[in-house]
């Protein structure tokens, strides 16, 4: 079985992946490793050209500067672009897996639901979107993550900045929420109650 976790950032899905890696045994890998391989094989306009946020992090350098550049439509916008040019390696990846019988588990935020629809009736995947759209609750767990090792929080001073991030993050969970939807694939709200979240979530791959 190959299981497919996508959604928006910080909603969970590293953490349901260990949590299903764990239970059964399982490798996972993040569609942001893959996206480095196929980055590297790139020309270094062309990279730019198909991976977008390459240039707006090599222009912004710092974490809250980049934030304070980029708004949550350019952030949003480039991942779209990004994940339609990924999602065919990808595919490939998850091929090579199910020809061979091999069961892998995959995160990332580039599982766009429209881009993964087609998917949800093979036998042999599963998926699941999870996602957090309340900017404040996104807010409070930044805020709460400083000096956790959080790459977000702990690279962010100014609370306006923080503040914007959170913003960021939120339009991502209504783009999956809504998407979601319209693809009618099964997508959680795990900002509030989070762990009982991540336990349906779990309960419902298995």
């Amino acid at each position: 079985m190959i299981y497919l976790i996508g959604g928006s950032p910080r909603s969970g899905k590293t953490f349901l992946s260990k949590k299903l890696s764990e239970k059964l045994a399982v490798p996972y890998i993040s569609t942001d490793v893959l996206r480095l391989f196929m980055i590297a094989c790139l020309k270094h306009d062309d990279k730019y050209n198909y991976f977008p946020f390459e240039k707006m992090f090599d222009l912004s350098a710092a974490v809250d500067t980049f934030y304070k550049e980029n708004s949550g439509d350019d952030m949003l916008a480039a991942d779209l672009e990004e994940a339609k040019n990924l999602i065919p390696g990808v595919i490939a990846f998850i091929d090579y897996f199910k020809n061979n019988k091999a069961n892998y588990i995959i995160e990332g935020v580039h599982f766009l639901p429209s881009l993964i629809a087609n998917l949800k009736g093979d036998e042999g995947i599963k998926i699941i979107m999870l996602f957090k759209k309340d900017s404040n609750k996104i807010y409070q767990g930044l805020k709460e993550n400083k000096g956790k090792g959080d790459w977000i929080a702990d690279n962010i001073k100014d609370d306006q900045i923080l503040s914007a991030a959170a913003k960021s993050i939120s339009q991502y969970g209504e783009y999956f929420e809504k998407e979601s939807a319209k693809h009618k694939l099964n997508c959680i709200n795990t900002e509030d109650n989070f762990f009982d979240k991540i336990e349906d979530a779990l309960n419902y791959l298995l």
